[in-house]
């Protein structure tokens, strides 16, 4: 019975015994705290794998059918062609949130849905998603697309 009053050492030698969990939070978390390198870019399937914690990725989705997308600040791209781009967090294989972007510039960029057609705001956690997002693009970089789109970043935190 002693031992019970010492978690660190039942964690140690019976691991299996507590039970571990994971919260929405956490992953939005581990996600602001990770680097572009972090991911491993597949785009056969559209997969952002983190190296340092395989349970964790994000996804494109992938449709048959593409959904266009047109709001103005789109026509400031030499290619005017606007699709949605749903993006996937996934862990452990289950679908935890969906994040909305938009492939521009022939998929160049994938650039966040700002807050509105007119008010071309994105928050910070976009921003560092789109970042993460478009290191693997041949594009110009993030920044750039974004200074074209004609869309800046807020100082609310928004997730």
């Amino acid at each position: 019975m002693y031992l019970c009053e010492f978690d660190e050492l039942l964690k140690k030698h019976f691991p299996r015994w507590f039970r571990s969990s994971t919260s929405k939070n956490d992953l939005v978390d581990f996600l602001l705290q990770s680097i572009p390198d972090d991911f491993e870019y597949n785009d056969a399937i559209g997969q952002y794998l983190h190296r340092n914690d395989v349970a964790i990725r994000l996804r494109l989705n992938r449709p048959d059918k593409i959904q266009k997308f047109t709001e103005p600040w789109v026509r400031k791209f030499a290619d005017t062609q606007a699709y949605q781009q749903e993006v996937y967090l996934e862990y452990n294989g289950y679908r935890i949130e969906t994040y909305w972007f938009v492939g521009v510039d022939g998929s160049r960029y994938l650039i966040p849905y700002p807050k509105s057609a007119f008010d071309l705001r994105i928050t910070p956690f976009q921003y560092h998603l789109a970042s993460i997002l478009n290191s693997k693009l041949p594009s110009l970089g993030l920044d750039h697309g974004l200074q074209v789109a004609g869309i800046s970043v807020t100082d609310e935190a928004g997730i």
